[in-house]
C-alpha cells in the first residue's frame, strides 16, 4: 500500500455529522471540516503553494492549524509547525524554522502571521458538495516539528505521512476510539503528543477537543464531556489534587505521556478510580512507542507497557532501548542538511535505557532522584493550603 485516503475526506463520508473539532463556542463536524480543508487547498494554491514546498504554519486558532495542515498534506507540501506566539522567546520562531530548513525564502511564511492565516481560511457554506476522493501518499514528506533536547538545543524532526498514519493506527489498536469519543490533549499541536492526538482522532472519526487556554483542565474535561485525555505526569498530579473521579463520568482513558510517571503516582491514581495508562514515547516515533493496554495484568501496571503495533522494540547489550518500524520518523533536519540516524537494519537508538521482559513489557530506567509518594504529596498540599490561608 503506497497511498491512503485523506482521513478528513474519509470521515466526512462515514461520520459526516459527527463532531471533528470541539471548540468553546461551537463544534465543527467532519463534513464542515472537509469543506474548510478543500477551500484552504484552493486558497493555498492560488497563493503559490507547490508540492514539496516547506510552509511555516502558525495560525491564530488551533482549529485553523488543523485545516491548513491537512490542506498542505493534500497539496503534498510540508507543514513546519511553529508555536503560537513569535514574540515569546521560548517558542519556536519563523527564524528558527528558516535556520534549520535554510534560506530566507524557504520555507514560505504562507501562514506565518495571523492576518495571512485568516485570509487563507475559507468561509463555510452550508450544503457545499465536497465528495471528491482525496488520496495521500504514505511516502510523502508531511510535517516538521521543532523540539528542544535536554541541552536546550533545537532539533527539526521530519515525518513522512506514513509515520503519522501508522503511528496513529498502531496506537488506536491498543486503545480504541470511535466517532462517539472526545479526546482532550494537554499538549499543543506543535508538540509530538498533540499531533498524535489529532491523527488518532482523524483516523477513527473521534472528536478533538480544543478548549481556550484560559479554561482549566478540570473544567474542560467536565464541560466538553471528554472520554479520553493525554497529559504529562505533572498534569495527572494536578488532576488528583483538584478533582475527583466522580466528577467525570464519561472519562474512560487517561493516557500519561511526555515523561516517565512515578509508580507511586500511578498507584495513587488507580486507587482513586482513575483509568490511567502510562506509556513511553519520544518525538522521533509518531504516537509513542509503548502503552499500557486496558487488559494488562496488575503485576505489570507499574511499567511502560508493550510495544504498539507497527513498532518493534529491543534492548541492546548496554541497556539502550532501540526501536524500528513504519511509525519512525524520516530523520533530522539540520542547518547544513538532513540526517537519518538509523543503522543498516533500521534500528533507531532512543538514548533511553530499560529492561524488556520475556512477555514484551518494557521498563524504562530513570536516573532521576525518587519522586515523592502519595503521603509526601498530601503533606505538601496541606502546607500549601495553610500558606494560602495565611
Amino acid at each position: 500500500m503506497t497511498a491512503v485516503r485523506c482521513p478528513v475526506n474519509e470521515a466526512a463520508q462515514i461520520s459526516r455529522d459527527e463532531p471533528a473539532l470541539v471548540l468553546d463556542d461551537r463544534e465543527i463536524t467532519y463534513s464542515q471540516l472537509e469543506f474548510y480543508v478543500t477551500g484552504a487547498c484552493d486558497r493555498l494554491q492560488r497563493a503559490g503553494c507547490r508540492a514539496d514546498e516547506r510552509v511555516a504554519l502558525r495560525a491564530e486558532e488551533p482549529w485553523q492549524t488543523v485545516v491548513l495542515m491537512m490542506a498542505l498534506l493534500r497539496l503534498r507540501a510540508v507543514a513546519c509547525l511553529l508555536a503560537g506566539d513569535e514574540t515569546d522567546p521560548e517558542n519556536m520562531s519563523l527564524g528558527t524554522c528558516r535556520h534549520f530548513i535554510g534560506g530566507e525564502e524557504f520555507p514560505r511564511p504562507v501562514a506565518g502571521f495571523h492576518r495571512q492565516a485568516v485570509e487563507l481560511m475559507p468561509v463555510y457554506l452550508e450544503g457545499q458538495d465536497t465528495a471528491a476522493e482525496s488520496m495521500l501518499s504514505l511516502e510523502q514528506l508531511a510535517v516538521v516539528l521543532f523540539c528542544r533536547n535536554q541541552g536546550d538545543a533545537v532539533r527539526g524532526i521530519l515525518y513522512p505521512y506514513g509515520s503519522l498514519y501508522y503511528g496513529a493506527r498502531g496506537a488506536n489498536h491498543a486503545i480504541r476510539l470511535s466517532s462517539k469519543c472526545r479526546w482532550l490533549s494537554a499538549f499543543p499541536l506543535h508538540e509530538a503528543a498533540g499531533l498524535s492526538a489529532l491523527f488518532r482522532c482523524l483516523l477513527s472519526g473521534a472528536a478533538l477537543v480544543l478548549p481556550s487556554p484560559g479554561l482549566s483542565l478540570e473544567d474542560a474535561l467536565k464541560r466538553r464531556e471528554v472520554s479520553h485525555v493525554n497529559l504529562p505526569p505533572d498534569g495527572l498530579e494536578r488532576l488528583l489534587e483538584r478533582g475527583t473521579r466522580e466528577r467525570f463520568p464519561r472519562l474512560r482513558v487517561v493516557l500519561v505521556e511526555g515523561g516517565e510517571a512515578h509508580p507511586a503516582l500511578l498507584q495513587e491514581a488507580r486507587a482513586a478510580g482513575w483509568p490511567v495508562y502510562p506509556g513511553f514515547g519520544i518525538p522521533e516515533v509518531a504516537s509513542g512507542i509503548t502503552a499500557m493496554r486496558p487488559d494488562a495484568p496488575p503485576a505489570r501496571q507499574g511499567c511502560s507497557g508493550v510495544a504498539l503495533k507497527y513498532r518493534e522494540v529491543r534492548v541492546a547489550a548496554d541497556g539502550e532501548i532501540l526501536v524500528r518500524g513504519p511509525a519512525l520518523f524520516a530523520g533530522y533536519i539540520e542547518t547544513h542538511g538532513f540526517r537519518c540516524p538509523v543503522d543498516a537494519d533500521g534500528w533507531f537508538s532512543t538514548g533511553e535505557r530499560g529492561r524488556l521482559g520475556s512477555d514484551g513489557y518494557l521498563n524504562v530506567l530513570k536516573m532521576d532522584y525518587p519522586q515523592p509518594g502519595p503521603e509526601h504529596r498530601k503533606a505538601l498540599r496541606e502546607c500549601r493550603k495553610k500558606l494560602e490561608a495565611s
